[in-house]
C-alpha cells in the first residue's frame, strides 16, 4: 500500500532517473529519534515542534532549486540498501557504498542500512557540489555524509575495506523492472 499527500508548487524536482557515473551519493537522515518499538522504522518527528520539521523538509526544494543535486530518492522501506538499489536502476547506473562511512543513530549498522527513517534521503551530487548540499542539512542538526559513489555498470555493491560485496545486479535481476 502507498499513500501521499502532496500541497504546493514545484519549481523544480529531483529525479530518481538521473544520477550519472562519478556523483557522490549522500545520505541524509535526522538521527533525533528512536526506532519505534522492535520495527525497523526510525520516528524522528515525535514531540518535535511543528516548524523544525517544515523547516527540515525545506532543504530538498531549496537544494533542487539550486542545481546542487542530481538525483535522490526518499529513504523506503528497503531502508539504504534497497533505496541505493532503485536509485541505480531507476538512473541505470551502479552504486558502491563505503559501510566504513555510513552512521547509524545507535551503533547496529546492520539494523541502519535496513532501516525507514522517517527523514531519510539518498541525494547525489557532483563532487564540487557535495559540500554545499551536507552544509544544508548540517546546519539544521541533519547528519549528511557522503556514504558511497555512482559507478558505471548495473550493480550495487557494499564496500567494506578492501572487501567488495555484490548485493544486486538490476541488469540482470530487475528490482523495479525499469
Amino acid at each position: 500500500q502507498l499513500a501521499a499527500t502532496i500541497f504546493g508548487k514545484a519549481k523544480k524536482l529531483i529525479s530518481s532517473f538521473l544520477a550519472q557515473p562519478g556523483d557522490l551519493l549522500i545520505a541524509a537522515t535526522d538521527q533525533r529519534g528512536s526506532y519505534v518499538g522492535k520495527s525497523k522504522n526510525f520516528a524522528a518527528f515525535l514531540e518535535v515542534p511543528p516548524e523544525r520539521l517544515q523547516s527540515d523538509c525545506q532543504i530538498l526544494p531549496n537544494l533542487s532549486e539550486e542545481d546542487l543535486v542530481t538525483a535522490g530518492k526518499d529513504i523506503s522501506q528497503g531502508g539504504i540498501v534497497g533505496t541505493s538499489l532503485m536509485l541505480a536502476e531507476c538512473s541505470k547506473v551502479g552504486i558502491e557504498i563505503d559501510l566504513g562511512s555510513v552512521k547509524s543513530p545507535d551503533g547496529d549498522l546492520e539494523k541502519w542500512l535496513n532501516a525507514f527513517p522517517s527523514f531519510g534521503f539518498l541525494l547525489t551530487a557532483e563532487s564540487d557540489k557535495t559540500s554545499y548540499v551536507l552544509e544544508k542539512f548540517t546546519s539544521r542538526e541533519i547528519d549528511a555524509r557522503v556514504i558511497g559513489k555512482v559507478v558505471e555498470g548495473s550493480s550495487l555493491y557494499l564496500m567494506d575495506n578492501s572487501d567488495r560485496h555484490l548485493v544486486w545486479n538490476h541488469s540482470t535481476d530487475p528490482y523495479l523492472g525499469f
